[in-house]
């Protein structure tokens, strides 16, 4: 058994996972680090990291680099997401990585993302092989949703409504008016993905199991949990939340400012100015694809890189991956 490692640099947090391989081309998880580098606010403003983002970030992946080779990871694999993908200085930022640390990154279509996603998601589920579920991995920058099942990704959409897209779009604490109107942009952009999607589902007619993904699902997820039984929950790995529960726990975040959604119980602080937006693209997406009910889970991109990897690499390139 090998230990290997994933570097997710996302828009919102930059990921690490060192995981050790396991019988039958599975992952055991080791240790986790984040760090909250923010880069989707100065691209959305300005086209660009800028130079704080550009030094947050550098100083982010140098403190991963290094937790990688303490744990005696042979392999890392590193990726870039949305934020990365739309830096006018993305290319330094990954030139400088390159010469600095050695380090390849690779930048992920939002195809390969919403992919990669629903691997891990399945794999942390153990959901059958004949089974076509719809993930969802709303991250800072963009929001995947993908169909498919265990072993195979039928389709895959990426769109611009992450958590650091959509705060823009509402003030604190955001007015009605202002939900309403992205409310029904984001309808429009899920609309264009069900078209997408719907022609490649299996028995159009059945429900199928959604499953969510990333800090602010999860979020969103727990603090409904808690607001409906009255009891916080830590692990929130299979746990179902309804539409309604999220709604509720929606409404109950955008009742007040930044400040006081820091102190709400089953809220994280560095995430409390984003989940506003991130409720009103949650809503948007379940009404849109007639979702009363979503399945939490804790695996997402980084497990899938590194699931992607030991299963012969459908999505990542192996010659990209650093040995260490």
């Amino acid at each position: 058994m090998a230990r290997i490692a994933s570097l997710d640099l996302g828009s919102n947090s930059f990921h690490l996972l060192v995981a050790e391989t396991r019988p039958r081309n599975r992952i055991r998880r080791l240790r986790t680090r984040k760090h909250m580098v923010r880069l989707g606010e100065p691209v959305n403003r300005t086209g660009a990291l800028g130079k704080d983002a550009y030094s947050r970030g550098l100083k982010a992946v140098e403190d991963l680099f290094s937790l990688a080779k303490e744990m005696d990871a042979t392999e890392l694999c590193v990726v870039g997401t949305d934020a990365l993908r739309r830096a006018e200085d993305g290319d330094a930022f990954l030139d400088e990585l390159r010469e600095r640390l050695g380090i390849h990154v690779q930048l992920l279509p939002g195809e390969s993302e919403a992919a990669l996603s629903l691997l891990g998601m399945s794999s942390a589920l153990n959901i059958p092989n004949d089974e076509q579920v719809i993930g969802l991995d709303l991250g800072g920058g963009s929001f995947e949703v993908a169909l498919g099942t265990a072993t195979q990704t039928d389709v895959g959409v990426s769109l611009p409504l992450g958590g650091a897209v959509t705060m823009d779009w509402l003030s604190d604490p955001p007015l009605l008016s202002e939900e309403v109107i992205l409310f029904n942009h984001c309808v429009q952009l899920f609309t264009d993905a069900r078209i997408a999607i719907d022609p490649h589902r299996k028995h159009p007619t059945k429900p199928i199991r959604v499953i969510g993904t990333a800090g602010s699902i999860r979020s969103l997820g727990r603090l409904a949990i808690t607001l409906a039984t009255g009891v916080e929950v830590e692990q929130v790995r299979g746990v179902v939340v309804t539409r309604s529960q999220i709604n509720l726990a929606h409404h109950r975040l955008c009742s007040v400012d930044v400040h006081d959604r820091m102190e709400i119980e089953a809220i994280s602080a560095q995430r409390a100015d984003l989940l506003p937006g991130c409720g009103v693209s949650l809503l948007a997406c379940m009404d849109v694809f007639g979702v009363d009910s979503l399945t939490l889970c804790d695996w997402g991109l980084r497990e899938g890189v590194l699931l992607d990897l030991v299963n012969g690499c459908t999505h990542i390139d192996p010659t990209q991956v650093v040995s260490l």
